[in-house]
């Protein structure tokens, strides 16, 4: 018998690949539409704390989720899914959780540009520009994960 979740992620995919899109930007829309109104709930495990984050570096602000366990062995730079074009790191909050608890690291959860509006390669700098920023906190380049 199918769980629940996995009846509604059918669902879900049903929808989203039914639709036939009028041109590009239609097909944006709709992406931005099916994954960022994804009803997903964020049940952190109990030992993970989830806290905003933003910073400056090389002239640009970015944003997005830190999640912090006790005497992390790694460090996630967590890149949502959404093809660059859709998606929003707070969808992923309950999974990144569960692998921090389970490997015991800490993670960013970038919520980086996205493409039509921010043209290839924003998505890539605001990955690059976040790893920089980790490396110049101290953490290890060996114990980051991306």
């Amino acid at each position: 018998m199918n769980s629940l979740q996995a009846i509604a992620v059918k669902s879900l995919a049903r929808l989203f690949f039914r639709y036939y899109p009028k041109n590009a930007d239609d097909m944006v829309r709709h992406c931005r539409r099916s994954f960022d109104h994804l009803p997903v709930p964020n049940l952190l495990p109990a030992d993970v704390k989830a806290e905003s984050f933003m910073f400056r570096k090389q002239g640009r602000s970015l944003r997005g989720e830190f999640l912090k366990v006790d005497r992390p062995d790694y460090y996630i730079l967590y890149l949502h899914g959404g093809a660059y074009v859709a998606g929003r790191e707070a969808t992923y909050l309950n999974m990144v959780g569960k692998i921090c608890s389970d490997i015991l690291a800490n993670a960013w959860l970038l919520d980086y540009r996205l493409a039509p509006e921010h043209r290839y390669p924003a998505a890539l700098d605001d990955a690059y520009t976040t790893y920089l920023y980790m490396i110049d906190a101290g953490l290890a380049t060996d114990k980051i994960i991306v």
